[in-house]
């Protein structure tokens, strides 16, 4: 019976002297792995006992990739070993258990391709369409390159067959439409003569749409407005410059904007009538 016990005692000393205690480890020497720089007295160092990863100053506890024991904190593994997951790797690239070196999913510069969304860059040269092994991945094209489609160019602009924008037509040069001409300019004749990208107009002016006008507004009655509509007693040039009634330029007084006069009222355009009738110079009813 005092055998027994004299074992047991024995037996739960040597036990105690294994268990893993991370604070009572000394710190290794400098230069052993490069765990050493990082080495705390609350975790455990490369090569060193652990049940668990997160014992482990760095690395992981090779017991989450072995059935048995004792575990090892160890580091991230070469390309081919057993692992569970990426960061066990040194690729960072766990695939179908093994560690694996991440695969790129598309083509580099000089790759054979297909299509253009094989590539890398977003283009696939078709040197020939008759020798698939001559298609590969190339450069985006810069600016006045001839092209196809807009994803071949830098700039994402295929026009006329070349990369990028078209230059804009200035004032005075030939044009079809306003979109070919300069910011802030349109195109447009006011003669039998070929059209010509035109500035906006002054107050006044012919017009058949609002960015024909340096005001911004277009009266198809009454040509280029004011930007804004003048309520009565304001200054006017015009009827369109009025948000209601008429500009009145029969005055020596300021030109303003006035109400429409009632039936009998003095008057030389419709406009002036609250009935939209002027009569022989009187306002109908």
């Amino acid at each position: 019976m005092k055998n027994r016990m004299l074992l047991l005692v024995l037996c739960t000393a040597a036990c105690q002297s294994q268990a893993i205690d991370p604070a009572s480890q000394s710190a290794p020497e400098v230069g052993e792995d490069e765990a050493a720089a990082k080495y705390d007295a609350s975790c455990v160092r490369r090569h060193k006992r652990c049940t668990t990863s997160s014992h482990c100053c760095t690395g992981f506890c090779s017991l989450e990739t072995l059935s048995y024991g004792p575990g090892q904190c160890v580091g991230p593994q070469d390309d081919g070993a057993y692992c569970t997951r990426d960061a066990q790797c040194k690729s960072g690239s766990c695939k179908d258990s093994v560690c694996a070196a991440q695969v790129t999913t598309c083509g580099d510069i000089g790759a054979v391709c297909s299509a253009n969304d094989q590539c890398c860059s977003g283009r696939c040269e078709l040197y020939s369409v008759y020798v698939p092994t001559w298609h590969h991945c190339t450069e985006l094209l810069k600016d006045g390159a001839y092209c196809l489609t807009a994803s071949e160019c830098q700039s994402q602009v295929c026009e006329d067959s070349r990369c990028g924008a078209k230059a804009c037509t200035p004032l005075g040069k030939a044009c079809v439409g306003s979109a070919e001409c300069c910011a802030g300019s349109f195109c447009g004749t006011f003669a039998y003569v070929p059209a010509t990208c035109m500035a906006p107009m002054p107050h006044g002016s012919v017009c058949w749409n609002d960015s024909q006008c340096q005001s911004g507004r277009c009266s198809s009655e009454f040509g280029c407005v004011q930007a804004v509509c003048s309520a009565a007693g304001k200054s006017c040039a015009n009827d369109g410059d009025c948000c209601a009634g008429f500009c009145d330029t029969n005055t020596y007084a300021p030109v303003v904007c006035r109400a429409a006069m009632g039936k009998g009222g003095w008057c030389d355009r419709d406009r002036q009538c609250q009935s939209g009738h002027c009569v022989n110079y009187a306002c109908s009813g």
